[in-house]
């Protein structure tokens, strides 16, 4: 399962803009709030995506009027892609801790997707009414600790979204709903002398339940996380098992998870280093004689500081590619996955978030082209990303065939939408739209036609993995793959 990997250096920069299949333009709007957090997603069951900005406190230094300290304020994206404020909401945190995380979710399983936040040492949801508005419904306060990462999942076999909470150099909690805003919490602690800084969340053992890959804090020259396995009778485990790999990159920075390697399986990744020797690990699952182990490729010579890593689709060619922010250097660099099973470093933009510290970015469709944008905040100023990228083709059996259409999002987690380029001529009458795995299983989902040009698929009963959508017509016929991730 070894890969090459193409390893460009920072001097070759410059093409790589030139070359990029990855590709984005960018616009500033400057403000007076000081923003240090967003999220996005659609709010409203508008099929457009929303914006959520959290500001940062500053009660000691007065910097800011009271009005602007503490407060999340909603957007609501219009037709014409402009975004609208529908409400502020002011929170309250102990000793001026500001946002950490703002996700989106259906916590209560009533069609409206409500607003969960974590600051200081306290996580609270607030419920989004009929109309549109949010009112505070539940908070979780741990006298000590100092959350340093939060994130809402579904991580059992059930409908409901749980919480999960990375407490400042200590353990990891989870909050599972017993019922509408009532949760029982567990507890993940890590090995003794050891600690977790933050955490990514997979099935990273291949038996279709979600488990939880915790940082360890003091991962320097050893494997960077532990591994909590899940099973269908007893939950997590309460022992922490290593990640099965010795690694001497240096101090680990972040993690994550996804398919690099397109075999349908959820891999780690990890970011290393600083200034000195910064790199980027991959671990490889690998389900061999049914057993399930981790084999290690590396990036090298990637820019300086690198720390938070995502994994998403940016060139819809359903093949995940990385996103890596770099502390200090205000950046966040590209690599793209190519249809070989390479990584090649494809693009870096500088100055990312103004000429501040990095604070945080999101997905988002800005402009209704069904790619994924990106927004960033900074103190004082909101950068907007729009993606220029060209999907390309990634398998011999994956074409139009005669017939044009898109799938997006992807990877899709509760509903995938179809568009075609055109209404089908009279003469030609769709037949069906038919959804299989790599194994050729195919799966009876409901669609909907929402206009003559999109149709909507329910994809919350597939579980995460590569699946391939083929679409026939009377006369034409087409494939295209797409990801299930939750």
């Amino acid at each position: 399962m070894s890969k090459k990997f193409i390893l460009v250096t920072l001097c070759l920069l410059y093409s790589a803009y030139c070359s990029a299949q990855i590709s984005f333009t960018q616009d500033s709007v400057y403000v007076f709030e000081s923003y240090n957090y967003v999220a996005a997603g659609d709010l409203n069951n508008d099929s457009l995506d929303d914006i959520i900005l959290g500001t940062i406190s500053f009660p000691v230094l007065g910097f800011f009027p009271d009005s602007l300290e503490q407060v999340i304020e909603v957007y609501h994206q219009t037709n014409s892609h402009t975004f609208n404020l529908i409400q502020r909401i002011k929170y309250d945190t102990l000793l001026g801790y500001s946002l950490n995380s703002i996700e989106i979710a259906d916590m209560n399983n009533d069609g409206l997707k409500d607003i969960v936040i974590s600051h200081g040492n306290a996580v609270a949801i607030y419920a989004q009414d009929s109309t549109f508005h949010f009112q505070l419904a539940y908070e979780f306060v741990r006298p000590i600790g100092i959350i340093e990462q939060m994130g809402v999942i579904k991580l059992y076999q059930d409908s409901l979204e749980s919480i999960i909470v990375s407490y400042f150099s200590n353990y990891l909690l989870l909050l599972r709903p017993t019922s509408v805003f009532t949760f029982d919490t567990l507890e993940l602690h890590p090995p003794t002398f050891d600690s977790f800084e933050g955490f990514a969340i997979g099935d990273f053992n291949s038996d279709s339940l979600m488990d939880i890959a915790a940082k360890r804090f003091t991962a320097f020259g050893s494997n960077p996380a532990f591994i909590f396995y899940q099973d269908s009778v007893n939950g997590f485990s309460s022992t922490a098992i290593p990640l099965d790999t010795v690694s001497a990159f240096g101090r680990c920075n972040s993690i994550g998870a996804g398919d690099l390697n397109n075999d349908n399986l959820t891999d780690i990744i990890a970011t290393f280093g600083g200034n000195l020797d910064p790199s980027i690990g991959i671990y490889y699952q690998d389900t061999t004689n049914q057993t399930v182990k981790y084999l290690v490729d590396t990036i090298a010579n990637v820019i300086d500081i690198p720390s938070e890593i995502q994994v998403r689709d940016l060139n819809q060619n359903g093949l995940n590619d990385l996103l890596v922010l770099h502390d200090g250097w205000a950046a966040l660099s590209i690599f793209e996955q190519m249809s070989n099973g390479d990584i090649v470093f494809d693009s870096a933009y500088f100055d990312f978030r103004g000429s501040t510290h990095i604070d945080t970015y999101a997905f988002i469709d800005l402009n209704g082209d069904h790619k994924i944008d990106i927004i960033s905040v900074a103190a004082g100023e909101i950068k907007f990303y729009y993606n220029t990228s060209t999907a390309i083709g990634i398998s011999p059996i994956e074409g139009n065939y005669g017939l044009q259409f898109s799938l997006y999002p992807n990877p899709a987690r509760d509903n995938l939408f179809i568009r075609t380029n055109g209404a089908f001529e009279s003469s030609d009458k769709l037949k069906s739209i038919a959804v299989v795995n790599s194994l050729g299983q195919k799966f009876d989902l409901d669609v909907i036609q929402l206009n003559k040009f999109e149709y909507k698929i329910n994809t919350q009963t597939l579980t995460n993995g590569l699946y391939f959508l083929l679409i026939e017509t009377t006369k034409h016929r087409g494939i295209r793959r797409f990801i299930k991730y939750e």
